[in-house]
């Protein structure tokens, strides 16, 4: 190979790189972006919220008998208590929503519920 070449596949070789790096970058622009914004949403519920509260999860799940079940053991687990949730299914029956109603003594508990729901393997949404 002559040095011309070699030349060339390293412009090439330096093009590609930049050109992966600035996709990586911005992508990490609009990561950082949706922190930020989840932050600030976070500060507002919680400027927003007057404690002690009932707080109304929904939970959207796969449409499997065990979901409600995990989802009242994990309530259960952090503020025991009597909890009736309300169930509806999805138009094809794929998925289950199952809204239930908690009584809040901080932000906390609220931010921790939501982050347990959220880990169980059947929830795809937690609001």
């Amino acid at each position: 190979m002559n040095a011309n070449i070699i030349l060339i596949e390293i412009k090439n070789i330096y093009s590609l790189l930049h050109d992966k790096i600035s996709i990586i970058l911005l992508q990490w622009n609009n990561i950082a972006d949706l922190i930020h914004q989840e932050i600030d949403m976070t500060k507002k519920l919680e400027k927003t919220l007057k404690f002690p509260c009932a707080f109304t999860y929904k939970i959207i799940g796969l449409a499997k008998p065990e979901l409600i079940d995990k989802v009242i053991r994990v309530i259960q687990f952090y503020l025991p208590g009597d909890y009736i949730p309300q169930v509806k299914s999805s138009n094809k029956g794929n998925y289950l929503s199952v809204s239930i109603t908690i009584f809040a003594q901080n932000f906390t508990q609220i931010q921790n519920l939501y982050y347990e729901l959220s880990n169980i393997n059947l929830v795809r949404m937690v609001l």
